[in-house]
């Protein structure tokens, strides 16, 4: 039988990769509205990402209001990490949010 094994190298690499897939992004986003659609917040999170995600999902609108936070999934060469997105300012419709990677997601 033959046993893959990976070296701490080699994962430590694939982590470090991973973890800059969305490095430091924000988002933007205006709205005649009290939220922000799924669909603009998972556009937001696409075009932030250092690579084309294979698909980002959003489960709800992100309401417009300072300190609200949604999680969502963006999958990347088949990995699926968690996706934290925090308004840090709504402005005359404006809402800013954070764009956070999180670890990823365990089937």
């Amino acid at each position: 039988m033959l046993i893959r094994t990976r070296s701490a190298a080699a994962l430590a690499a694939t982590a470090l990769a991973a973890a800059s897939l969305l490095s430091a992004c924000s988002g933007s986003v205006s709205v005649g509205s009290k939220t922000v659609s799924a669909s603009d917040v998972e556009d937001q999170i696409a075009s932030q990402a250092t690579q084309t995600p294979d698909d980002v999902s959003c489960p709800d609108d992100l309401e417009a209001k300072v300190d609200a936070t949604l999680t969502c999934t963006a999958t990347f060469e088949g990995t699926t990490y968690e996706i934290k997105v925090t308004v840090t300012s709504v402005d005359n419709g404006d809402v800013k949010f954070s764009i956070e990677q999180g670890d990823p997601v365990s089937e």
